[in-house]
């Protein structure tokens, strides 16, 4: 059926879908509307049964209550005494009698029972006793067992009647004598059955009975409901043996073993709701039926005009434009045909632009500046290049379209290749770097962007390929900064504490050498001592340098005039064998660096220069002065723009590999045999230039010499006198009081002797809070204080300001094994207080003290 449904037109479909639709969406309502109708008739029902049923129950339990009452009442008339012990008819006439006489005339008491206590019938005499003879009497077990009770027993069935017994205990002088029986008769009621019948509607009717006993419907006997009768504070519901279904309310009387049974027929509860809601599914259908028509013709007028759009719409897909149909109306079809014919119009203008679009398309392709080409992706065949490719790679179009993607890469690197793009076959974009080999073998490093897409109606890939070497270069420049930066961090950590054991080495070693005689056979091993920690101090001064932890002192100097000064040291310091060459442009410029260091960078270079020309050749010194732009300022490194002096130093030596070159700058690397060299001498170049905000440049090839480019910034300020070499003067002491402060115990002892030997007072503290504490205690006069930059807790500046507040006038000298970063951070410089590096000598330390204060 469905089948069949399915080749319908929507002309057909759309009417019995709908119709579909509503019949479901009724009947769900309708059984919806059926199950709460069925269930709020049921409760209201439920509700009525179980009222009726508590006043039903109160009012048995009031009537069996006096029959228990009048019961133990006629136990107790003499009459019944004396029936007890006479026994003959008489009596029980007299008895009949009496109760008849005090209690009044009773229709229901149908004979007297009297028993003797083992239960065995004395006597039954009353109007009906011959009907009533063979009744059971269960209950006098239970009279027996409390003889101060009565009972009222089971409803039992005796042709048309219903007789039930009330059981008394007979006693005198709290002796039990027997038991008085009254038999009862039940009469009909038949006011009450349709009084019910009236209230719970026909077939309804009040039950009265008990288990194993007789049931009357208040008219005759009955027999006894199928159901379980439990009383419950429920209703329960069960199915007769004639197959009709009740709802009921059970009952029970306390003080008897009456059941009492409200029961009304299912029927007459959902009754009104099963018409009313069998009345609105007629109607309900009658409305589908309609619905169906007015479907039907919505769906006709509407699938007419589809019927032309899906005609017209084959044929524009055949490639006819534009496919237009006629209008029959102003309503939504109607304008859904408009709309139709625009898109047709719509269509027919975007695939001229297309068409346009793939012409404009395949000119952008062949113009990108950047190489592009088009590749098959199972074969990797080129199908199509562009201009830049063939540009880039040297190939001619004809030979790229005979090539496949293997041909530009390297042999190495194919398998690689292959396996790429097969673990990304679907993928809709590959990216990577990879390596190309042009026409004349160079070799580039691009990064390729591949999308998927379709040429010519077959799959391929468009590729870009950029050419980033130069950016790799620029990339392995920075790899290369940043790796001399944190081994500058480590090589200074290293130097700071490397001097201050140089300067307990030092100190001790001039101290004991001024003891000895110059002819001391041990004086001699003094001064290689002494001239071994010179030369380690002389290394730590290049660790320090490199790593930008050296007490600088900047000045604008003429490096012509610096050149000048060291000429003849140069010539000696690298031998006759090499020429030295300068060309000092006098309009080269002055810069700002320190003297020492820039002395350093010369001899270094000189030094590296003479390492490579072992044979001899020309070292050529020589001073420009450029103007830098922008590009050359990317490209060199610069911080900005501008005016520099540059200083080159060339060799005619045996030249770098690339390897080298890219090297050559590292700490601690070198190309010289083992113990023959630090590594240091380039990196330390590298660093004083680049501390002074310039850089270096390298050009060198094997066989064809060094060159190295040093570029400073200019200065415009006037150049400060040469020459700072110390002169040798005597050593003077004094007497005056002295405050040391060295967290460094070594140091601390070492300093302590020398300033002692030389005649000062010291005292001598461990940390900021001793020194504190000992110059808080000493009362007498404290002429300097000497104390460390770097200490725990509290460095060298602050504590000589809160010595000076407990002291005004306090002179001070601080002392360090490294400042650079660490000792601008600390304000030793806004201090105005002067600084002594360690390892410092006897001589330097006694001078510097005396200056101090000797000074204003």
């Amino acid at each position: 059926m469905l089948r069949a449904v399915s080749r319908l037109s929507i002309q057909w479909k759309l009417p019995l879908l709908v119709a579909g639709v509503m019949l479901v969406v009724t009947g769900a309502l309708l059984y919806a509307s059926y199950r709460e109708v069925r269930r709020s008739t049921s409760t209201a029902a439920e509700q009525r049964l179980l009222e009726v049923m508590t006043q039903l129950v109160g009012s048995l339990q009031a009537n069996t209550q006096g029959l228990e009452r009048e019961a133990r009442n006629v136990a107790v008339l003499p009459a019944t005494l004396e029936y007890f012990h006479a026994g003959s008819p008489e009596a029980g006439a007299r008895l009949l009698a009496e109760i008849v006489t005090t209690r009044g005339a009773d229709t229901t008491v149908a004979a007297l029972d009297l028993r003797d206590t083992t239960g065995r019938v004395l006597g039954l005499v009353g109007r009906q006793a011959v009907s009533v003879r063979g009744l059971r009497l269960p209950e006098f077990r239970r009279v027996r067992a409390s003889p101060g009770m009565a009972a009222v027993g089971l409803l039992q069935s005796v042709g048309d009647s219903i007789f039930y017994p009330t059981v008394a205990a007979v006693t005198a002088q709290g002796k039990v004598l027997g038991y008085l029986v009254q038999w009862r008769r039940l009469l009909p009621r038949p006011r009450e059955r349709s009084q019910v019948a009236a209230l719970f509607g026909g077939g309804s009717s009040l039950l009265i009975g008990s288990r194993g006993g007789a049931w009357t419907d208040q008219v005759s006997a009955v027999a006894t409901p199928a159901a379980a009768l439990v009383p419950s504070p429920g209703t329960i519901r069960y199915r007769s043996a004639t197959g009709e279904e009740f709802l009921a309310a059970v009952g029970q009387d306390p003080h008897s073993e009456w059941l009492v049974v409200l029961q009304q027929p299912d029927s007459t509860v959902t009754g009104p709701a099963v018409r009313f809601l069998t009345n609105v599914g007629a109607v309900a259908l009658g409305i589908c039926l309609l619905g169906l028509l007015l479907v039907w013709g919505f769906s006709h007028r509407i699938t007419v005009p589809l019927r032309r759009l899906a005609t017209a719409a084959e044929v524009m897909r055949t490639g006819e434009y534009p496919a237009l149909i006629v209008p029959e109306s102003e309503d939504e079809v109607g304008r859904l045909s408009l709309a139709f014919n625009q898109m047709a119009q719509q269509v027919e203008s975007e695939a001229s632009a297309r068409t346009a679009s793939e012409t404009q398309w395949r000119m952008l392709f062949r113009q990108n500046p950047h190489p592009m080409w088009v590749f098959q992706p199972g074969t990797l065949r080129f199908l199509a290049v562009n201009d830049a490719a063939i540009a880039k790679y040297g190939y001619s179009r004809e030979e790229f379209l005979t090539m496949t993607l293997r041909d530009i890469r390297p042999a190495e690197d194919v398998p690689a290749l292959l396996t790429h793009f097969d673990e990304a076959r679907d993928e809709d974009l590959l990216a990577g770097l990879f390596r190309h080999r042009t026409r004349d073998g160079r070799m580039l490093e691009v990064e390729v962007v591949a999308n998927a897409v379709e040429f010519d109606g077959q799959p391929a890939r468009l590729t870009m390929a950029q050419d980033i070497s130069a950016r790799r270069a620029l990339e392995s420049q920075l790899r290369q900064a940043q790796k001399m930066e944190a081994v500058g961090r480590l090589a200074g950590g290293v130097a700071h504490d490397f001097n201050n054991l140089l300067a307990v080495i030092m100190t001790y070693t001039e101290l004991v050498r001024l003891d000895l005689a110059d002819d001391d056979p041990h004086a001699a091993d003094l001064d290689e001592v002494r001239g071994a920690a010179e030369r380690a101090h002389t290394l730590t001064k290049q660790l320090l340098t490199f790593s930008r932890q050296r007490v600088l002192q900047p000045s604008v100097l003429d490096p012509n005039a610096v050149v000048a000064s060291i000429d003849r040291m140069l010539r000696r310091l690298i031998g006759e064998d090499i020429d030295v060459v300068t060309r000092l442009s006098p309009d080269a410029g002055r810069i700002r660096v320190d003297p020492g260091q820039f002395e350093q960078i010369l001899m270094n270079l000189a030094v590296n220069s003479r390492d490579a020309m072992p044979d001899g050749g020309t070292l050529t010194i020589r001073t420009d002065g450029v103007t830098v732009d922008e590009a050359s300022r990317q490209f060199y490194g610069l911080p900005e723009s501008g005016r520099y002096v540059v200083v080159s130093v060339s060799d005619t030596g045996i030249g770098m590999t690339e390897e080298t070159r890219l090297r050559v700058f590292e700490p601690f690397f070198t190309t010289k045999e083992v113990g023959k060299g630090t590594g240091l001498g380039l990196a330390t170049v590298y660093a004083i230039v680049s501390q002074s905000g310039g850089t270096v440049s390298l050009y060198s090839e094997p066989g064809l010499g060094t060159t190295f480019r040093l570029y400073f910034p200019a200065e415009s300020g006037a150049a400060s006198p040469g020459g700072s070499a110390t002169q040798a003067a005597n050593v003077l002491g004094g007497s005056e009081t002295i405050l040391l402060v060295e967290d460094e115990a070594a140091v601390r002892a070492a300093a302590s002797e020398v300033l002692r030997r030389l005649g000062y007072i010291v005292l001598a503290a461990q940390s900021a809070e001793d020194a504190i504490a000992t110059l808080g205690g000493h009362h007498s006069r404290v002429d300097l204080v000497i104390s460390d930059v770097v200490m725990p807790r509290k460095d060298g500046p602050t504590l000589v300001a809160e010595l000076r507040r407990l002291r005004p006038g306090l002179k001070a000298l601080l002392m360090s094994g490294y400042t650079g970063d660490a000792i601008a951070g600390r304000g030793v410089r806004e201090s105005g207080i002067r600084l002594l590096e360690k390892p410092f000598t006897v001589d330097l330390l006694g001078r510097t003290v005396r200056e101090v204060l000797d000074a204003g």
